[in-house]
């Protein structure tokens, strides 16, 4: 069972087989998560039979999911620290940066950057901090 809410704060609790919102199943079948991770929407599988196609849910942002409960690419994951170097574009030109993020992989690392900075980002590298520790990142 995994549990998570949404940015409208509706709360999904998803089984093998079945999902529930706010308390109401609103689907069944065979349920495979395929992504569930804080602040980005997520992405659901459902299978009613062998003979009818799967159905892809696309759910607003996750707005509230434990760590142990993300899902990256259908498979649980843990988030690491990196230590990720970029230039970002400002009124004054191209500035670097450098932030310590929580991602899954350097791909995560990536879509979280275009997240918080748009598309005026260039020359992202990133270097791998910490690896399944508990992490304590702050902004």
């Amino acid at each position: 069972m995994v549990e998570f809410y949404t940015k409208d704060a509706t709360q999904f609790i998803v089984t093998s087989e079945k999902i529930y919102r706010n308390g109401e199943v609103v689907i069944q079948g065979n349920i495979h998560i395929h992504h569930l991770i804080l602040n980005e929407p997520a992405w659901i599988d459902v299978q009613q039979g062998d003979n009818k196609p799967p159905i892809f849910l696309k759910l607003d942002k996750v707005s509230a999911v434990l760590p142990s409960q993300e899902f990256f690419n259908g498979v649980r994951c843990h988030r690491n620290a990196y230590q990720v170097s970029f230039y970002v574009h400002k009124t004054e030109g191209w500035v670097m940066k450098k932030e310590v993020l929580s991602a899954v992989n350097d791909m995560h690392v990536r879509q979280i950057l275009k997240a918080k900075h748009g598309r005026d980002i260039r020359s992202v590298s990133s270097e791998l901090l910490q690896s399944k520790t508990e992490l304590s990142i702050t902004n």
